[in-house]
């Protein structure tokens, strides 16, 4: 990709959000805005709402334990009949957890765009942990430290029972310590490649030795005899550092280099996948001033100049989460929430995005890895298939009727402006006016314009067409 030069920094963005601005700053801090999200922000000051939205997600509740939250493994002696229940269920747990996830994506909240993000930093695969239970105290451990303090959430992603078991720590002992965690620690959790040496990492794998997770009771405990209680040596302090300590030697050291590391995964996040090194680097000093908390940061850059510079819009490529979560949410067609679900995991799975379940330790490359030639296929058919109503599982999916959403709009009598206004609600870009004539006489299909009413028996399925066409546009896949 190639860098966007833009001349606009960090203070504060001025003038009042419009319908294109207060798009652009919702489709990057939240999920899939509707038209009444972005419709209630038209007027407003940036820095206002970005305040109102980081306190919304601070102070949101988390969401309710599901049932079998403490549920734990059948304890020693139990027999194979009581383990194979579990087992069983475990495997039930899972689908639930995952449709959850996605319940709460779809909610449309900052706080849950920022657990997916943290969830792609720290990351664990379902598929790997297995214990469902494990993965639960996971994701409710990210929420709770997806704005605050940076170092503690270090601290408490170190000792989560799923980390535990994804990246061996319950398997390292002092006479056999296993770096996996100690690695990614440094290169893919606080300051990346080029700022640590071996020696650094096989130091950092001595004190992290001894923690173990139990499966009964459901938590993460230390064992003195597994842990190394030598002198190491990491950064260049010596000391008999341990999980906790370690981590604050990794802070006072590499302040610097993890703000650096942060805050360029946060603009990527939320800007653009080419950072802007002087931007970054602005944030890392916010990072540092304010104590590596993480809600400054936030703050700074999306209520900033720059990060509503015009050349930014449309500058991203839609998750599956964001593209198919999207068009639920706001075209809301007539079926089940339980057959929302269903389809967007089925479908968000073939297009590259497996909720809880990221390809490997790294995460999800997001960005132009979304698109490739069979998932811009699959894309395209999830749409249709919402659209026209499909057979999923043993189920058929209601055809949409796409009048009521239509409705939504100034002008739905007037086919020009009504062809035009959705086109630009779905597309991040402003369009050219010129495309109005082009749009309405693709929404009408061969009928003169005066036969247009939206009230029409013919009106569903022309809106239907429409839309269709729309979905395919290659602007539609941008944020």
């Amino acid at each position: 990709m190639f860098p966007i030069h833009s001349n606009l920094n960090l203070a504060p963005y001025q003038e009042a959000l419009t319908q294109q601005t207060a798009a652009h700053l919702l489709r990057r801090a939240t999920v899939a805005p509707t038209k009444a999200d972005i419709n209630a922000l038209v007027g407003q000051n940036a820095a206002t709402v970005v305040a109102n939205l980081l306190a919304d997600a601070q102070n949101r509740p988390l969401p309710a334990d599901l049932s079998w939250y403490n549920t734990g493994y059948p304890p020693t002696g139990s027999d194979q009949a009581t383990i194979d229940t579990y087992n069983a269920a475990n495997t039930t747990w899972k689908t639930e957890f995952r449709y959850n996830g996605l319940r709460e994506l779809g909610n449309g909240a900052l706080a849950e765009r920022m657990t997916l993000f943290w969830h792609n930093h720290f990351v664990t695969e379902l598929q790997d942990v297995s214990h469902t239970t494990f993965m639960a105290r996971y994701v409710k451990a990210i929420r709770l430290n997806a704005f605050g303090d940076f170092k503690a959430f270090v601290k408490a992603m170190t000792l989560d029972m799923a980390m535990l078991n994804y990246l061996n720590g319950v398997q390292s002992t002092r006479t056999s310590p296993n770096e996996n965690y100690a690695r990614e620690l440094l290169e893919l959790f606080t300051m990346g490649i080029g700022n640590y040496t071996q020696t650094d990492i096989t130091e950092a794998a001595r004190a992290l030795t001894g923690w173990r997770t139990d499966r009964v009771l459901l938590n993460s405990y230390f064992t003195t005899s597994r842990f190394d209680a030598n002198n190491k040596t990491v950064f260049g302090q010596t000391g008999n550092w341990n999980a906790d300590t370690l981590i604050d030697v990794i802070f006072q050291q590499r302040a610097t280099e993890i703000a650096t590391f942060i805050c360029t995964k946060l603009y990527k996040q939320f800007a653009y996948a080419v950072p802007n090194e002087t931007i970054v680097a602005q944030l890392a000093t916010t990072f540092i001033q304010n104590n590596f908390q993480i809600a400054p940061v936030l703050l700074q850059l999306l209520s900033s100049q720059h990060f509503f510079d015009v050349a930014f819009h449309g500058a991203k490529i839609k998750s599956p989460f964001e593209l198919l979560i999207g068009l639920i949410r706001n075209l809301q067609p007539a079926n089940t929430e339980a057959l929302h679900l269903k389809f967007t995991n089925e479908q968000t799975l073939k297009m590259g995005q497996y909720i809880w379940d990221p390809p490997n330790v790294a995460g999800w490359e997001e960005h132009q890895t979304w698109l490739t030639a069979t998932t811009l296929a699959v894309r395209w058919d999830a749409c249709t298939k919402l659209v026209n109503g499909v057979t999923s599982g043993n189920t058929r999916m209601v055809v949409y009727n796409p009048v009521p959403f239509a409705k939504t709009f100034a002008t739905p009598q007037n086919v020009y402006e009504l062809a035009f206004d959705i086109a630009q609600f779905f597309t991040a870009i402003p369009l050219d006016v010129n495309l109005k004539t082009a749009l309405g006489d693709r929404l009408l299909a061969g009928i003169p314009y005066y036969e247009w009413d939206v009230d029409s028996t013919g009106a569903p399925a022309k809106l239907r067409t429409f839309l269709i066409y729309l979905f395919k546009l290659p602007e539609f896949q941008l944020s």
